[in-house]
């Protein structure tokens, strides 16, 4: 079974989903925030539409996982009407490291991956979305287990991750040494 080593919001909104009620509403709410920043709101009528239904209700009825799915936030008026505005916190969007909270959407994903495939999670984010670029990437990650580990992971993903650092760092030296050996040979 291969790994989606994408911060894809739909399946880690599934994976939280199968946690505990509290859990999930944590998650929720900093799914909320992250789509307010970036003003991706949807109004109900859009939502009713979409699912071809009269009520919210009959969308949380009908529709797999709607209550947990759509978040509620406000009112606001639209000409000469309120129209409430809810948030699709199982949207097919990929979470990047432009978007707000990108650091603790990184962190429920490693949660979510388990220790024995975070170092293919980590490899790929470094080639992928750092372009190998190392120390940005180091400094990333020491950043966001220092700010997020404490209440996301428990200690053996804050290990493995630190074992997996020092595994690419001592590859970098290595590689370093032969590069040297090889200038050095040809001069």
């Amino acid at each position: 079974m291969q790994i989606d080593l994408e911060l894809s919001l739909y399946h880690l909104s599934i994976v939280a989903n199968m946690g505990s009620d509290e859990e999930y509403s944590h998650y929720q709410g900093a799914v909320a925030k992250m789509l307010y920043l970036n003003e991706m709101h949807i109004a109900e009528t859009e939502i009713l539409h979409r699912h071809q239904k009269q009520t919210m209700e009959e969308v949380f009825e009908q529709v797999e996982n709607g209550a947990s799915r759509y978040f509620r936030t406000e009112q606001i008026e639209e000409g000469d009407n309120k129209v409430t505005i809810w948030y699709d916190t199982w949207a097919d969007y990929i979470i990047t490291e432009k978007d707000p909270l990108y650091g603790k959407f990184f962190t429920y994903k490693i949660r979510q991956i388990g220790i024995f495939n975070l170092d293919d999670f980590l490899n790929y984010q470094l080639t992928e979305k750092y372009e190998g670029n190392f120390a940005r990437f180091t400094r990333f990650l020491t950043l966001t287990m220092r700010e997020y580990a404490p209440e996301l992971l428990d200690n053996t993903y804050i290990k493995t991750a630190n074992e997996w650092l020092q595994m690419r760092q001592a590859e970098i030296s290595q590689e370093s040494v032969s590069d040297e050996k090889e200038i050095r040979i040809k001069g």
